[in-house]
């Protein structure tokens, strides 16, 4: 198993981290997976989306156990059946999700590349001031987090700005995140390595 990390985020919030490194058949060979079998040779049509499906899965059941399962409301949102917060990402090589018994969160996660250079005009408003690919990548993990945590206001990437003092590789702190929309601001918390960027918040 290739579970990298459980990581207490406060009394009642957890992120998790796993990297996948198993094949679809190792991982239905786990007992708490089996019952998916049918599903994922069913319902996902390739073998990067049984990959992310299983390891979502594999590390939900560390975190909380074997009798959760999760939910999706019409807009694709995920909650669980025991009425905590969850959220769910993943990139090439890994998957995280974060849950909370009350606070409502969001996570993100992207792998190192330089395909974002690609979209920068798509995500960064012209008051931002993202340039290097370090700051590239967690503003697009910060944006999309945000979008996640605001989902009920079908937020453009144009809605949110982000403001931070230095981003570097083999990095961590936070940055603020703010709803346009609302006009309120959120922290969110980030880390950038040579493997992927992450970032989540938590909040009443």
């Amino acid at each position: 198993m290739a579970l990298k990390e459980i990581r207490q985020i406060d009394s009642c919030t957890r992120l998790g981290l796993w990297e996948i490194s198993e094949s679809v058949e190792q991982f239905l060979e786990l007992k708490v997976l089996s019952v998916y079998k049918n599903k994922v040779y069913a319902d996902l049509g390739s073998e990067s989306r049984r990959l992310e499906f299983l390891a979502v899965r594999a590390l939900l059941y560390h975190m909380v156990g074997d009798d959760v399962a999760i939910l999706y409301d019409n807009k694709g949102c995920p909650s669980l059946s025991n009425g905590w917060n969850i959220s769910i990402s993943h990139t090439k090589g890994f998957a995280v999700i974060i849950v909370s018994e009350a606070n409502n969160v969001a996570v993100d996660i992207e792998y190192i590349s330089e395909r974002v250079r690609r979209v920068k005009s798509k995500f960064i408003r012209q008051d931002e001031t993202a340039d290097k690919l370090e700051e590239l990548l967690v503003c697009w993990c910060a944006k999309e987090t945000l979008y996640k945590f605001f989902s009920k206001d079908d937020l453009d990437f144009c809605d949110i700005r982000i403001s931070y003092s230095n981003i570097e590789r083999d990095s961590h702190g936070e940055l603020i995140a703010e709803n346009l929309k609302r006009k309120v601001s959120s922290t969110i918390y980030y880390e950038i390595n040579g493997l992927y960027a992450l970032t989540y918040t938590s909040s009443l």
